[in-house]
């Protein structure tokens, strides 16, 4: 049911993008239709996921990571909610979650069950925070580098 359920809201996900790249083309704004093309690109990772490997991720952490490509994508750069000023922010808070929760589920598939019970909760809160924390710097970086290689 899982498997299904996050192959149908890829796919919604990925037509939803997908059409409106097309729309944004025919309407000439032609940075917003590659933003959308990048939404698709992003929306097929959990479809490509489920369909050619037998690692899955937990459904919430599905449905969170596409309510992040829409706030981001959509909501962000096309319909223009960072000149808000707080969205930004906003969104690398969620990030920064959405990644813990990605280390959590890795942690969670890579430790068999009988291994878990012998390490430190101390790591793993490590663990955690690490991964969310170079996440979160790798996305700074790219864009410090995005901006610098603009202008």
């Amino acid at each position: 049911m899982n498997r299904k359920l996050v192959l149908l809201l890829s796919i919604i996900y990925v037509i939803f993008m997908g059409s409106l790249a097309v729309f944004l083309y025919i309407d000439d704004k032609s940075f917003k239709a590659l933003v959308a093309i990048g939404g698709v690109i992003c929306g097929l990772i959990p479809l490509l996921l489920a369909l050619f490997t037998k690692f899955t991720f937990n459904l919430p952490l599905v449905i969170s990571y596409l309510i992040f490509l829409f706030c981001s994508q959509y909501l962000g750069s096309i319909l223009g909610w960072y000149g808000l000023g707080w969205w930004d922010t906003f969104l690398h808070l969620i990030s920064g979650a959405l990644i813990a929760f990605l280390a959590i589920a890795l942690y969670e598939r890579l430790i068999h069950r009988s291994a878990g019970k012998s390490i430190s909760a101390w790591f793993i809160f490590l663990f955690v925070f690490s991964f969310a924390a170079l996440g979160g710097f790798y996305g700074r970086f790219m864009n410090l580098v995005q901006i610098n290689s603009l202008g």
